[in-house]
């Protein structure tokens, strides 16, 4: 016989996490302006340009770690299951690759309007890349 709770009742645990991770993804929709301004301190634009490719930089290089730890961490195990999963991974890692080019091509092409491009373009790689980390770290508990 089929419940009678209401389909709302039975959602209800999982709409306040549900509403975390929407209002999570919302506040990094922001965070490259933050970075352009965080370094745009002294108001110096050669310092501004090198402030935020480094932190692109830094972002680029966590990112390339976290992807290198999980492909380890699926290699470990030679499973049948997680060759598949091995081929999933590396085709997640590829379609996110061509999102942050294409996403931060448009903040680009929008920035060019006005002036600093690149660092805008770069301060969106720094964010894409910053909150792809964070979110493999967190899948990655799924690996050990």
């Amino acid at each position: 016989m089929p419940s009678k709770t209401p389909f709302t009742a039975k959602a209800r645990p999982y709409i306040l996490p549900f509403a975390g991770l929407l209002t999570s993804f919302s506040a990094f929709a922001a965070q490259p302006q933050d970075l352009i301004q965080h370094c745009w301190q002294n108001h110096d634009h050669a310092g501004m340009s090198t402030c935020v490719s480094a932190k692109a930089t830094e972002a680029r290089t966590a990112l390339n770690a976290e992807e290198a730890r999980i492909r380890q961490s699926i290699q470990r195990d030679r499973e049948s299951s997680h060759r598949n999963i091995a081929a999933l991974f590396e085709a997640n890692v590829r379609s996110f690759k061509k999102y942050r080019h294409d996403q931060c091509a448009l903040i680009y092409a929008l920035a060019s309007i006005g002036n600093g491009a690149e660092e805008n373009k770069k301060a969106c790689e720094a964010e894409l890349d910053a909150t792809r980390t964070v979110q493999l770290q967190d899948a990655a508990q799924w690996l050990e």
